[in-house]
């Protein structure tokens, strides 16, 4: 996942794309919006989204078999030659 900035905030994997750095220099880009989270802190109560009604889908399709028989054949080829 890369960093994604918008009018909300900003998103990213901690330790790949969200750093320290990339955190401090938004920070100080928008300091009143910093200063608000500092102020208010992170939400950690609320609704989480509803769960998705799975009565109806279709049963899983189980390819990893398939994918891998092919692709260690394919490697076994590749030796053989």
């Amino acid at each position: 996942m890369s960093l994604i900035m918008s009018v909300s905030g900003i998103r990213g994997v901690v330790g790949e794309t969200m750093t320290p750095q990339v955190a401090a220099n938004v920070g100080f880009a928008h300091p009143l919006k910093m200063f608000s989270l500092i102020w208010k802190g992170l939400r950690t109560t609320g609704d989480f989204a509803p769960e998705i009604d799975l009565s109806q889908a279709r049963p899983p399709e189980e390819h990893h078999e398939r994918i891998v028989g092919e692709e260690m054949a394919k490697l076994r080829g590749k030796k053989a030659a």
